[in-house]
């Protein structure tokens, strides 16, 4: 049994929202704490926005207790990107979620975390690293101790952070 979650929820343009939502109602049915990452579209800022109204329909309909994610990697990855418009999508999308009451995050690979902090100054909100070198560079994460313990022991870790 699992006592919490984070799903990949894609973007407004996702073609497994169906199989999302079958996620998320199980989530939901069976107590169990939820979080999701959502990869933004980022063809224009109006994809962006629309990105907000997908996530807003999301916690709607489901109890989503952990953070919304921005996926970084995406962002980082999209070479049509310059850091002004990295910055103005990453910002668009966060603030409209915090205006939201939406609680928010930002989710990547370390390096990518830290050039994106680099690049664009947004830093300050919690975030799930994934560790792809020998350490974790990126000053903002929250460190767990994940060793020997259980997901309970682990989510209380987190839930300290929230």
């Amino acid at each position: 049994r699992f006592d919490f979650v984070v799903l990949d929820a894609g973007n407004h343009q996702y073609d497994g929202v169906l199989f999302q939502d079958a996620k998320l109602k199980y989530c939901d049915e069976n107590d169990i704490s939820c979080g999701v990452i959502i990869r933004p579209d980022t063809d224009s800022l109006s994809s962006v926005y629309d990105d907000v109204e997908y996530v807003k329909s999301l916690i709607s309909k489901y109890n989503i207790s952990f953070p919304v994610y921005l996926n970084v990697d995406t962002i980082m990855d999209d070479t049509s990107l310059d850091s002004t418009t990295m910055t103005k999508y990453a910002e668009a999308f966060l603030k409209k979620c915090s205006d939201n009451g939406i609680y928010v995050g930002v989710y990547g690979t370390d390096s990518n975390l830290c050039r994106f902090k680099e690049y664009t100054g947004i830093s300050f909100y919690d975030a799930y690293v994934i560790q792809d070198g020998e350490e974790v560079k990126y000053d903002d994460a929250i460190r767990i101790d994940t060793e020997n313990k259980n997901s309970n022991e682990i989510a209380k870790e987190i839930i300290k952070y929230l």
